[in-house]
């Protein structure tokens, strides 16, 4: 009974001339809102050169569009941590050496995501 009634859904939607091909293809275009995709493309392109100008300012790089495309001055004070070297001492255990403003450190890492931290010199407690 219930196959019958499906079957008989299915020819009543495909024999609809709603839904056939010659339908559609002799149909009228959809009356597109050009006016309105063009304002909300441009209400878009708006905001995003609105956040980037916001961005910019933010960031402390102040004038106008050309300063938009130039690259920023980086300083050229060395960066204040710099990674000497790196040792896996075993499947579980990796050591990082590193400098802090010039001040060596060790630091020994595990899978679990424990860190201990030792300045160089210094006892591990």
């Amino acid at each position: 009974m219930r196959l019958s009634l499906l079957a008989g859904a299915a020819l009543l939607l495909t024999a609809s001339p709603a839904l056939s091909a010659a339908s559609l293809a002799g149909g009228t275009s959809a009356d597109i809102p050009w006016l309105r995709l063009i304002g909300a493309l441009a209400l878009c392109l708006g905001l995003a050169a609105a956040a980037v100008f916001a961005l910019r300012h933010r960031q402390g790089a102040t004038g106008g569009l050309p300063a938009l495309w130039k690259p920023r001055a980086r300083d050229a004070s060395p960066p204040r941590l710099v990674e000497t070297g790196a040792l896996r001492l075993s499947n579980n255990v990796q050591l990082a050496l590193f400098t802090i403003d010039g001040e060596p450190w060790i630091a020994a890492t595990s899978p679990q995501g424990q860190v201990s931290l030792v300045r160089c010199g210094e006892q591990a407690s």
